[in-house]
């Protein structure tokens, strides 16, 4: 935490002449850092990043850019890099609804991937060590005349690869897909692969709850029929 405290102290320090809040600062080995950042002029922060803390300051994604509501604003609500840098997926949210869409950009370039991912209010993207491909929560898209209390129920943790339609995305983690792993229809479920490790976690929030219960797998059976979870 020290670390991290210093560190964002630096960035703000890094130009005086226009006073800032940095926040939710992220360094990836080898040097690449990204972070959020508010100008005392603003009222929401930009994802920006630098190639160490001697690099040129870039502004990765300014959520001012998408459309919105009249008199409603654009907000980060999450970001994650890839392990090496190179991508960046980001949830978005309008007028604070936490109705997040991802969105997926190159880093070296700044540009936007086509794909977006709606219902992605719990996000929780944790890339696959590939650095092309990542796990993330959706909500179930409800059905005409579907109750909207069903909305946050039986959601799902799948696995997505840039560059494809997200309606196409493999189920890996959640209600009903496996009996290996008890899912309750208000649970949370997040797969938690790592980058050291040829296992994978999967994660149950239980709710308002405290506790939360987990299962692992072998990382690469993970969004295969039959995952062995445990």
């Amino acid at each position: 935490i020290a670390g991290r405290d210093t560190l964002l102290k630096r960035i703000e320090e890094l130009d005086r002449s226009t006073p800032a809040t940095v926040t939710s600062v992220n360094r990836i080995p080898g040097g690449r850092i990204f972070y959020e950042k508010e100008l005392a002029n603003e009222i929401v922060s930009k994802l920006y990043v630098r190639d160490g803390l001697d690099g040129q300051e870039r502004i990765l994604l300014d959520p001012a850019k998408y459309p919105v509501a009249e008199g409603s604003h654009n907000s980060i609500s999450y970001y994650t890099p890839s392990w090496d840098g190179k991508m960046a997926a980001v949830g978005v949210s309008a007028g604070g609804s936490e109705n997040e869409v991802i969105h997926i950009l190159e880093v070296d370039t700044g540009k936007e991937l086509p794909e977006t991912i709606d219902r992605a209010r719990f996000g929780a993207i944790v890339w696959r060590t590939d650095n092309r491909s990542f796990f993330y929560n959706r909500l179930q898209k409800l059905a005409p005349g579907q109750a909207a209390t069903d909305y946050e129920q039986k959601s799902i943790d799948s696995l997505h690869v840039v560059g494809t339609d997200p309606d196409k995305d493999v189920p890996a983690f959640g209600f009903g897909l496996s009996p290996k792993a008890e899912i309750a229809a208000a649970d949370v479920p997040f797969v938690l692969p790592t980058s050291n490790s040829r296992w994978a976690l999967g994660l149950v929030a239980h709710g308002v709850l405290n506790e939360a219960t987990l299962y692992k797998a072998p990382a690469d059976a993970v969004g295969k029929p039959d995952t062995p979870w445990e």
